[in-house]
């Protein structure tokens, strides 16, 4: 094979590749529990998604049994992580009330 032709096909992966890995998006959410999902929402346990990157990423908990959503900071560097606030979720499409957590309320040891 020509040395030219592969430097050509080389050339034509990683241009393949960065175009993938552009549309892929770097932001993109991951979802780990769904509407498919039997423990997340038939009272068995949360839901939960990790949002972003670096230290502006969070993860979300949501207890179907008291239709809460709980957020917490990205966890950089620290082994505990206080939940930063939540939003009770009364009915979709009514106003959300954002409310602090209190340290250590949601954990019981």
């Amino acid at each position: 094979m020509d040395r030219r032709n592969m430097v050509r096909d080389a050339a034509m992966l990683l241009i393949a590749g960065a175009i993938g890995w552009w549309a892929h998006g770097a932001n993109a959410p991951v979802r780990a529990a769904g509407a498919g999902s039997d423990t997340a929402h038939d009272g068995g346990g949360f839901g939960f998604q990790f949002v972003g990157s670096g230290p502006e990423a969070s993860l979300t908990l949501y207890n179907p049994e008291s239709k809460t959503l709980y957020v917490y900071p990205a966890a950089i560097g620290n082994a505990h992580i206080n939940c930063a606030f939540s939003i009770h979720i009364e009915k979709p499409g009514t106003p959300l009330d954002r409310q602090n957590c209190s340290i250590g309320s949601l954990v019981s040891r």
